[in-house]
């Protein structure tokens, strides 16, 4: 049997592996041909993207459910450079280059939307790029934890808790793998026990043995537990099935609930201490939301400005120096970097995001699309890891797929009325 694989379809596997961080195989910042290797990964998705347009020139533009909140993300961007700028001294340039990521990405969202909407990929194209990117993450992050002793081949950041070795990898691909995963469980038509479930299962597993032992994700692992908990709850089915997937939730919560991550997160939230009885780094973010909160309350529309690491002035402001750090804290950071107006922005990107996901589970019964949304606000008080990493680059895949899923259901709504 001969199996063809579109060229295009290649190309964004490329695209999209270089901006997943080269899987954490490269250090990002080393030279190739003299280009750091993140921008590197950038420049190539911008050439994609140029590829992209002057193809589609000659083809109508057409609106997008996100466009118009995508798009105005540059802006924000600058007004932050600009913020940090008149606060701190650090160069506008200085501050929009180093949101190049999300600023290229954003731009990216229409030049994807437009590819898919006139055929040229689908949304099983994607979904499938998703899944063979989320493999490829789990079988380097999870070897490169039981080799550690051996050897270290990838280039990511380390750490130590419970007296074992974390690496601080990305999580936003492989959360949107798990939620897919998730929906296929739950699909009708197919037996509880069939090969293609027992598949999702061991895909959900291995997702959550990274999150919870290779990453040590605490609030990570417990957002996603919640979620697949509120998908049983609210899904239509069967009183047999559901009980069956019930009883496992039970199961699967006991037994988290004696791990020493779980019972740690709840050391913290109780007594201010970790599990191990060490200083909680709850009390640490504390101290980051306070000057957060205060930067806010200075700068309501603006905040703080996007602070580069590299520039003394922006450390020292942005409690850098004080090992604090903005990726720490969620939804307090982004309040830091774009104020007021960020925020606003992002509670409409997020309630368009839920509600488009409601509208595709009652019409199509898919979880993915609701979930995802909700998740990253569970865990918005300490993570966005949506914003971090290649994470906005998951969050654009993410919109583009809910979007096109979004405008099959209004179809179904039309046929329906005919």
């Amino acid at each position: 049997m001969n199996i063809k694989i579109k060229p295009h379809i290649i190309a964004l596997f490329i695209v999209f592996s270089m901006c997943a961080n080269y899987y954490f195989l490269i250090d990002n910042e080393t030279n190739i041909l003299g280009i750091q290797a993140s921008q590197l990964a950038v420049g190539i998705a911008l050439f994609w993207g140029m590829f992209v347009w002057a193809k589609m020139i000659k083809r109508p533009n057409k609106r997008f459910l996100y466009d118009k909140l995508i798009l105005i993300f540059p802006i924000f961007a600058f007004l932050s450079a600009y913020q940090a700028n008149r606060l701190y001294g650090q160069s506008v340039f200085m501050g929009f280059f180093g949101q190049y990521f999300n600023i290229s990405w954003a731009l990216l969202y229409y030049l994807l939307s437009k590819y898919l909407y006139y055929g040229e990929v689908t949304v099983d194209d994607l979904k499938k790029l998703v899944k063979v990117i989320g493999t490829i993450e789990l079988i380097v992050y999870i070897s490169q934890y039981f080799l550690t002793d051996i050897v270290r081949f990838t280039y990511a950041n380390e750490g130590m808790r419970y007296g074992d070795v974390r690496f601080y990898y990305s999580t936003a691909l492989l959360d949107l793998l798990l939620f897919m995963e998730f929906d296929n469980i739950l699909k009708d038509g197919k037996k509880l026990f069939s090969p293609d479930k027992i598949i999702s299962v061991i895909y959900i597993v291995a997702i959550l043995f990274d999150t919870m032992v290779v990453q040590k994700y605490r609030l990570t692992s417990i957002g996603l537990i919640i979620c697949l908990g509120m998908g049983v709850i609210i899904v239509k089915k069967s009183i047999g099935k559901k009980s069956t997937y019930f009883l496992l939730a039970i199961i699967a919560g006991l037994i988290l609930l004696n791990t020493t991550l779980v019972q740690d997160v709840l050391n913290e939230i109780l007594h201010g201490q970790t599990y191990t009885g060490r200083a909680s780094t709850m009390s640490i973010r504390k101290v980051g939301r306070a000057l957060y909160i205060d930067t806010f309350i200075k700068h309501p529309f603006l905040g703080g400005g996007f602070p580069r690491s590299d520039y003394a002035a922006a450390a020292e402001f942005s409690g850098l120096n004080s090992r604090i750090y903005l990726s720490d804290n969620g939804f307090f950071g982004l309040l830091f970097i774009y104020g007021g107006t960020g925020i606003v922005w992002l509670a409409c990107l997020w309630a368009r995001m839920i509600k488009s996901g409601w509208t595709i589970f009652k019409k199509k019964g898919l979880l993915t699309y609701i979930l995802y949304p909700l998740y990253f606000l569970i865990t918005g008080i300490n993570e966005a890891h949506w914003y971090w990493q290649d994470g906005f680059m998951v969050l654009v895949l993410f919109l583009v797929i809910q979007q096109n899923e979004w405008v099959g259901c209004l179809s179904l709504k039309a046929n329906t009325k005919k």
